[in-house]
């Protein structure tokens, strides 16, 4: 038997890949298993000419398939490390210049948790940052590395000064979902019930544009051309919508289940995270409209780019680093 390809070539724990192969061993589908390191991955599907397998906890990229207790292909994957766990997520994370990762404990409807916003610092340090903002949402940095924070619950924008010191940026948002500057440094807030605002650094809100109402969340990126990408994920269908600078609604495309959070590599493609169960993971967009799943994972709410091209990737419950090979952005 032989592998030849591993798709996508990037995961985390819970993630699915799949592993093709000529002549898989599906006769002996007892005697086969899948090996992450010295973890057995969960064998979800055999085929003829390939497996579907289920990445465990602790894997490592080295990956083994054994019949019996014999070795009979090797394969390499990249697994994104967990760094930070029991945080309760909605959004992408965000990482300033420094290298210093945020992230949140949203928390259930008018919950006010022990933490709101963590940091987590280049050394691995874990930072209780913001603790006095209820249903911390969406995330976003300005030029200056100023972090703000919404609250989908008090309709509120906040503008973290220091440690524990906030002040209210702007309110009277509706339900903010999606934080995102451009690069003149106007804030963006999403408001999931159909609205998209726009706040100038005088504080001055106004409409941007209009979109369907969704009773999940907005997600919000922006382009390097400076358009902005509203994923709105509903019940029964999802769009990812384009506007354009003058507030020109388009819908993008239709077809991901759940999307989530979103984010732009330098490249200009678009990479959004995926919710729907058994077909969760993150995909990407090029610029050709080629659409490709690249990495393999549970249902992920948010992902950024640090300054070393690594992908931190949030699920509701915990945070990952992967430190993707250069291939992944090709």
């Amino acid at each position: 038997m032989e592998i030849t390809a591993v798709r996508p070539a990037v995961a985390i724990e819970g993630g699915e890949v799949v592993i093709e192969a000529t002549d898989w061993p599906v006769d002996r589908y007892r005697e086969v298993s899948v090996w992450f390191g010295d973890q057995p991955g969960h064998i979800v599907l055999q085929k003829r000419n390939l497996c579907r397998v289920r990445v465990p906890t602790d894997a490592t990229g080295e990956g083994q398939v054994r019949l019996r207790d014999a070795v009979i292909a090797e394969f390499r994957l990249t697994v994104g490390q967990r760094v930070l766990s029991d945080i309760h997520a909605v959004d992408n994370p965000v990482v300033d210049h420094l290298g210093y990762v945020y992230t949140t404990y949203s928390g259930t409807r008018d919950e006010t948790p022990p933490v709101s916003v963590f940091r987590l610092g280049p050394d691995g340090t874990v930072e209780h940052y913001v603790t006095a903002i209820r249903n911390a949402t969406s995330l976003a940095l300005d030029v200056n590395d100023h972090l703000y924070v919404s609250s989908r619950f008090e309709g509120r924008v906040y503008k973290v000064l220091d440690r524990d010191q906030l002040e209210v940026y702007a309110e009277g948002l509706g339900v903010p979902f999606g934080l995102a500057f451009n690069r003149e440094n106007y804030l963006f807030v999403g408001d999931r019930e159909g609205k998209i605002y726009k706040i100038s650094s005088q504080r001055e809100v106004s409409v941007f544009a209009e979109l369907p109402a969704s009773p999940i969340a907005y997600h919000l990126a922006f382009d390097p051309d400076g358009n902005l990408f509203v994923a709105v994920p509903q019940l029964a269908s999802d769009t990812i919508y384009m506007i354009d600078a003058l507030g020109n609604v388009i819908p993008y495309y239709s077809g991901l289940g759940r999307p989530h959070g979103m984010a732009f590599d330098d490249a200009g493609n678009l990479y959004v995270c995926q919710g729907r169960v058994h077909d969760s993971g993150v995909f990407r967009f090029d610029a050709q409209g080629h659409i490709r799943k690249v990495i393999a994972s549970p249902p992920v709410v948010g992902l950024t780019f640090d300054e070393n091209r690594n992908v931190w990737l949030a699920t509701p419950q915990a945070l990952y680093r992967i430190a993707v090979p250069p291939e992944f952005f090709e």
